[in-house]
């Protein structure tokens, strides 16, 4: 997966926004890019309750930030 630039280019293999829940169960975030942060994976927290996410037997392998904000694997932001 690529998450493109825009407001938040975050996520490139996944993004859980603000007050969403998620479950990963045996999920393989392999060789993923995002223009910003969280290449494998993005959560977000805009401070109105933030992404609840559950991560069971994950790998990261190969995932890349292209932008400041790094978390080649995963990124969370406030």
């Amino acid at each position: 997966g690529r998450a493109p630039g825009g407001v938040n280019g975050t996520g490139g293999g996944a993004f859980v926004g603000t007050q969403d829940k998620a479950l990963f169960s045996r999920v393989r975030f392999l060789a993923n890019s995002s223009t910003n942060g969280g290449g494998g994976l993005g959560l977000s927290d805009s401070g109105s309750g933030g992404a609840t996410v559950t991560l069971e037997d994950c790998e990261f392998e190969g995932n890349l930030a292209e932008g400041a904000l790094g978390g080649g694997g995963l990124y969370s932001y406030y």
